[in-house]
């Protein structure tokens, strides 16, 4: 750290800027409120604090992709990686540094940080030095180029050029610098500085509203002071409160002031953090207030909102800054880039965790030893293949699963199919009377018995009735499938002779008729 000395030179300090600031920082109220006074109001502190610890609480690491963009890789032989994950600077750690980052950046609207590049690291960053950004001057020249005017403690000042300092810059107007919040939200910084005061102000006075408290007569100087000493020692301070008054010479008490629900404190003060609450783009719930509506549910949405709406943003901003200003040309074309895990937001959340990776392993999206990875676990032999949904197999080929047995099933297979190719099987056919003809006679493919193709079945001559079992009528083997056979059934030419009997009157009285095989008569 000795370079510092070699760095800065005394220069004399202007305080017209100073006192211009002063000027700015005014409020309506007669308040000035500068960023250490605006820390003070519990809703500034609250949403200040909400965005730091949602930047600083999410794991930064550096990572590298492949030259497709299908794979990546945690880069933790790169430099950069221990400084953005682990520690920046001998003095912080990662979750501090950032810490200190978000609220430089969400109060003033700019972060700074000296980068410490090592040479022995090919022109990394090996070390970041945060500024405050009060100490630091951000200078425009006529060719737009930046310069950088950093005053230290001891009021020497030292220029630096743009690839010296990490610059986070916030919403901006000019483009090089961002916009001031508490400049912005000075108003109702200061109104709410106020009315705190003044409430604070009433309870100092024993939660009792000011009045008149008239004599008989005229006092004297010395008669009024006595009196003043007297109220302000007896009924004065909340530790007053509630005691009897007495007053001598027919004095009488008379109310003037307001009483606590007529000056409406309470609404005054939630409107006040609603009010700050929009300057710094932060859910009132998320600073604690909340009306009687809210439920679970509308507040579940309203933290997802949180993250949506006010982390996301920020993790963009500083993830894209360190890409340009902390990764060097090389180190971007080489698929180096900074990324916020944002898993990190559901830590001591187990149900939401436990939903997060079943959800993510079910569909494929991880592997199940990724998933226990997440929750720092050693992986375990068998799980490093993801899962495939059961509704997303259509049209998709699965993963060939090794069979001890297929060799032989191939070549029952093979045979199956030969056999059937040479003639069709029949299936087991039982006729009665046994004198009736089939054919093809029963077909047999060992193993396994099969049926296929049409059974004809040729009757003899004058069989009228023929009895007929079709055994095993469907059979699967791999991929051969046979249909149930079909039996035909034919008889020989037949005569039917009809005797007709009739009555004495000539009525029919009934018929008979006898089918006989032709050349059996």
């Amino acid at each position: 750290m000795a370079l510092w000395g070699r760095w800065f030179q005394r220069k004399h300090v202007d305080p017209e800027p100073l006192r211009e600031l002063a000027r700015l920082i005014e409020t309506a109220t007669g308040r000035r409120v500068t960023w250490e006074k605006a820390l003070e109001v519990s809703a500034v502190m609250g949403c200040v604090r909400v965005i730091a610890d949602g930047i600083a609480q999410v794991p930064l690491k550096l990572f590298k992709a492949s030259e497709d963009g299908r794979r990546r890789e945690p880069a933790r032989q790169h430099p950069l990686y221990d400084i953005l994950h682990r520690s920046p600077n001998p003095w912080q750690t990662s979750f501090e540094f950032r810490e200190t980052v978000a609220l430089h950046a969400v109060l003033t609207g700019n972060h700074f940080s000296f980068k410490n590049v090592g040479v022995a690291a090919g022109g990394a960053v090996t070390e970041l030095l945060p500024f405050e950004p009060g100490t630091v001057t951000v200078k425009r020249a006529a060719d737009w180029s930046l310069r950088y005017e950093v005053r230290a403690p001891n009021g020497q000042t030292q220029e630096f050029p743009p690839a010296a300092i990490w610059h986070v810059r916030g919403p901006s107007w000019n483009a090089y610098l961002g916009l001031d919040a508490v400049r912005l939200a000075r108003e109702a910084i200061g109104l709410a500085m106020a009315t705190e005061e003044s409430q604070a102000r009433l309870h100092k006075n024993g939660v009792r509203p000011s009045g008149v408290l008239s004599v008989e007569g005229t006092l004297t100087e010395d008669q009024y002071k006595v009196y003043r000493k007297w109220l302000d020692e007896n009924y004065e301070g909340p530790e007053h409160a509630g005691r009897t008054f007495i007053a001598d010479r027919k004095a009488q008490w008379k109310e003037v002031g307001m009483s606590g629900v007529s000056a409406q404190h309470l609404e005054t003060r939630n409107h006040q953090v609603e009010d700050i609450c929009r300057h710094f783009r932060v859910m009132p719930i998320m600073v604690g207030l909340s009306d009687k509506a809210t439920t679970y549910a509308s507040a579940e949405q309203m933290f997802l909102a949180h993250v949506v709406h006010t982390l996301a943003p920020w993790y963009e901003r500083l993830e894209e800054s360190i890409d340009v200003r902390l990764l060097t040309e090389a180190d971007r074309k080489a698929g180096y880039y900074a990324k916020f895990i944002e898993e990190g937001l559901l830590r001591g959340a187990l149900k939401e965790t436990a939903d997060f990776l079943t959800k993510l392993t079910t569909n494929g999206v991880m592997t199940r030893n990724e998933a226990r990875a997440k929750l720092d676990l050693n992986p375990l032999d068998g799980l490093d293949e993801p899962l495939t949904p059961a509704n997303m197999t259509v049209g998709a080929t699965p993963a060939p699963v090794e069979d001890p047995e297929a060799p032989a099933k191939a070549e029952l297979r093979a045979a199956t199919i030969a056999a059937l190719r040479r003639e069709p099987a029949a299936a087991n056919v039982t006729v009665h009377p046994p004198n009736v003809t089939v054919h093809p006679a029963n077909v047999t493919v060992s193993p396994p018995q099969l049926t296929a193709g049409d059974v004809h079945v040729t009757l003899p001559e004058g069989a009228v009735k023929v009895a007929t079992t079709v055994e095993a009528p469907q059979v699967r083997a791999g991929d051969v499938h046979v249909e149930p056979v079909t039996v035909h059934m034919g008889a020989g030419p037949t005569r039917t002779t009809t005797t007709f009997k009739r009555d004495r009157a000539g009525e029919l009285e009934r018929s008979d008729s006898v089918t006989k095989p032709l050349g059996k008569e």
